[in-house]
């Protein structure tokens, strides 16, 4: 049964990301795994654990949190998906991977800032660690997006040779999952691309691997990549923006691009990124 795990830690950017992921699942007929991974603080004075009993207190605090958001989820979902929640005491990259790992899901759902002061202004650290690290999809939720349905995907892609096939074995299995239309979306930062013998030979071959889907492409000549696609994303109407970086300083770029005075658009398509 296909599964969609979504880690939570309570926050209103969280809470959101986990409500556009029950609506997601709900779309694809998936389960949903809600994740939330305790660390118990260490005492402010003598910088020892927590006692048991006050981590069992905390614990059992999150269990009703936990229970709470299964059944809003089940009411949201109109109970037509299963909706399982697992709470760990450990390490939050450690424990997410362990359970990627024993669930191979479909995807992963996170929130693109976390709880933190810091992570407010920032995108949370947990995030771009998963899309270093993560093998599966990962589906980053900006805390203002609402959850429609992925009828058009826009795919940002440079033509540059992959390591294998896989990513682009991936992006096809998601697009016909979705039932949605592709757009690649080709950013050059000089005309002179276009026309290049490299070029036109990759794209030769991306069209071969990806004919079957009958995809729409876009050359765009810009120097500012990040505002090309989101200048792409808001004029073609997409729903989900995909990226294969190779660089992920492209992923927090694509989040607070929206946020310099030159740019009008407010981020708010969610970014899938595929590890290469």
């Amino acid at each position: 049964m296909k599964q969609i795990l979504v880690p939570v830690d309570f926050s209103p950017a969280s809470l959101n990301a986990l409500n556009y992921a029950a609506d997601l699942a709900r779309s694809l007929k998936a389960n949903l795994v809600v994740l939330h991974i305790y660390q118990p603080p260490s005492s402010i004075y003598a910088e020892l654990p927590l006692p048991p009993l006050e981590i069992e207190k905390s614990l059992e605090e999150i269990d009703k949190k936990m229970q709470e958001l299964k059944r809003d989820l089940a009411i949201r979902t109109k109970d037509e998906i299963q909706i399982r929640t697992e709470t760990r005491v450990g390490n939050i990259r450690l424990d997410i991977q362990d359970l990627v790992d024993q669930l191979q899901p479909l995807m992963v759902v996170m929130a693109s800032h976390g709880a933190g002061k810091m992570e407010r202004l920032l995108l949370g650290s947990n995030t771009i660690w998963a899309s270093k690290h993560l093998i599966c999809p990962l589906v980053i939720v900006p805390k203002e997006a609402k959850f429609k349905s992925i009828a058009r995907i826009g795919l940002a892609w440079n033509y540059r040779p992959l390591k294998d096939i896989g990513p682009l074995n991936k992006v096809r299995e998601l697009v016909k999952e979705f039932a949605a239309s592709l757009h690649v979306i080709c950013i050059m930062k000089n005309a002179s691309e276009r026309l290049s013998g490299k070029l036109l030979a990759e794209a030769t071959q991306f069209q071969e691997e990806f004919g079957d889907l009958k995809p729409h492409y876009s050359f765009i000549v810009d120097t500012d990549v990040t505002k090309a696609i989101l200048e792409f994303s808001e004029k073609n109407k997409l729903d989900m923006v995909m990226v294969i970086p190779a660089k992920h300083d492209m992923i927090e770029r694509f989040f607070h691009h929206s946020q310099s005075r030159d740019m009008a658009l407010h981020t708010k398509w969610p970014l899938l990124s595929l590890h290469e």
